[in-house]
């Protein structure tokens, strides 16, 4: 190692560590406001669901099947977002209190809530439609939600052989 690196101006910058922190800090509350933002969304979409598509389901007009699953989907959806936003901010209080091995932990922990959330989220047009029995539209969203979940665990896999070479 150079005598720059041991000296502070390289490797071992105390700037350069206090600049990650802040800016993980600020990833994990941003992320927590997105969360936080999500749970609102999904518990418009679920009052929505049930106001308008209740009766259809009670008369036979939709699949009660499909009506039940979508909204295990959006009460699931709104939980794992709320467990999201809860390691995102015990991430936050872990960085302030210094502690960076958890809040780095608690802030993946989190981003592994966030995106099952988001994959479920993302389900649900599928759900709804095919309980209306719109089966063209609901077999294009599903044919749209595989080919992200397809393509989102490439990305994850590629991410990961770039970290093992």
């Amino acid at each position: 190692m150079t005598e720059q690196g041991l000296t502070g101006k390289g490797l071992f910058d105390h700037g350069k560590i206090h600049m990650l922190s802040q800016m993980s800090l600020e990833i994990a509350s941003s992320n927590k406001k997105i969360a936080v933002n999500l749970v609102g969304t999904c518990t418009a979409l679920l009052t929505f669901t049930i106001v308008f598509l209740y009766d259809r389901a009670t008369t036979g007009k939709l699949d009660l099947l499909l009506f039940q699953l979508t909204l295990v989907s959006i009460i699931l959806s709104i939980f794992m977002f709320t467990v999201s936003a809860l390691f995102y901010d015990i991430s936050m209080n872990s960085f302030v209190s210094n502690d960076k091995t958890t809040a780095r932990a608690k802030l993946l922990i989190g981003n592994g809530f966030f995106r099952f959330g988001l994959f479920i989220l993302l389900l649900e047009p599928t759900l709804i439609t095919y309980s209306l029995y719109l089966t063209e539209v609901a077999a294009l969203s599903l044919l749209l939600w595989i080919i992200l979940v397809l393509y989102a665990a490439f990305m994850w896999l590629r991410t990961r052989a770039a970290k093992v070479i």
